[in-house]
């Protein structure tokens, strides 16, 4: 249960508490069965809560998209920007580098997080398995990073979160903008369907919090900031601040919020490279502003 008042999101019942509101003065306690009965939840003997005018909060479809050099751009222009905010913990120092991990380029990082540094491997094995088609190398990998790192949401299943998103996000309205279901291909949507149902049959190996957030993430669904984001990356002509949305990202938890966008990052590069890889069938190629014949590569380093 949460304040009417925060943002929406997945596993939240939002709730116009009287004012002022005191749960524990009315017998409200940590561990009490909240009961479904006569169209209304029952917490305790205290709490009647009326669900006759509740609705449920459904993610806004994106249903046009900038071109993928536009969209890479953004993601390499934001990066930049946040660089002297990201935390040295948590998977976190994935975020820099999460377009090379994306790529198949980084074989490993250097930064103070141990966390960190072991994920690189099973990342890379994820990204192989997905851009391969190698459903056991996919369920290893997911198998490896869901639980990985301490907290109520392990950072390890923030980043999942967020990379299964992201490239779903990015194919997604790829082919809502134009139709492009035939370049994508009916052996793509096996890949993610198997992705998504490892994430589902691993989430058993977290935190139950978590767990619950990994269900969402793999029908599509995280918190109201995350979605914002990723329409903002994403919609031709965009004026939103790309900072600003993803500090609002950032601000969950202690490093959680930063291992999201680690795997936002990182799901929407694999996105634009599955993209990139069917349409011009150029292997390990990167989203070009048409008439190039490299990739803007200076643009980030």
């Amino acid at each position: 249960m949460a304040s009417h008042t925060l943002e929406d999101g997945p596993i939240m019942l939002k709730v116009r508490f009287p004012t002022p509101c005191d749960l524990a003065a009315l017998g409200v306690k940590v561990g009490m069965a909240l009961l479904w009965e006569n169209g209304g939840l029952l917490l305790g003997n205290s709490f009647r809560f009326d669900m006759s005018r509740s609705t449920a909060w459904i993610p806004p479809v994106i249903k046009t998209m900038a071109s993928p050099w536009e969209v890479s751009l953004r993601l390499r222009t934001l990066v930049r920007r946040l660089l002297e905010r990201i935390p040295d913990a948590g998977l976190a120092p994935l975020l820099p580098c999460a377009e090379d991990l994306a790529y198949g380029s980084l074989t490993g990082i250097s930064c103070n997080s141990e966390a960190a540094i072991h994920a690189v491997s099973s990342v890379r094995r994820l990204v192989q398995g997905i851009c391969e088609g190698d459903l056991r190398e996919i369920d290893v990998a997911i198998g490896r990073i869901v639980g990985l790192g301490p907290g109520l949401t392990p950072s390890g299943d923030d980043v999942l979160v967020g990379a299964i998103l992201g490239m779903n996000a990015v194919i997604d309205a790829y082919v809502n903008e134009g139709g492009n279901e035939k370049i994508v291909g009916a052996g793509w949507r096996e890949i993610v369907s198997f992705t998504t149902q490892s994430i589902v049959r691993h989430a058993s190996g977290t935190t139950d919090i978590s767990a619950a957030l990994l269900r969402h993430a793999a029908k599509g669904v995280a918190s109201a900031p995350v979605h914002r984001l990723l329409l903002h990356l994403l919609h031709p002509g965009c004026t939103a601040d790309l900072v600003e949305g993803a500090l609002a990202v950032a601000d969950a938890g202690h490093t959680s919020g930063w291992d999201m966008l680690a795997g936002l990052a990182l799901g929407m590069h694999l996105g634009l490279r599955i993209i990139d890889e069917k349409y011009t069938g150029l292997a390990g190629g990167r989203p070009v502003r048409s008439g190039q014949r490299r990739p803007l590569e200076l643009e980030t380093r």
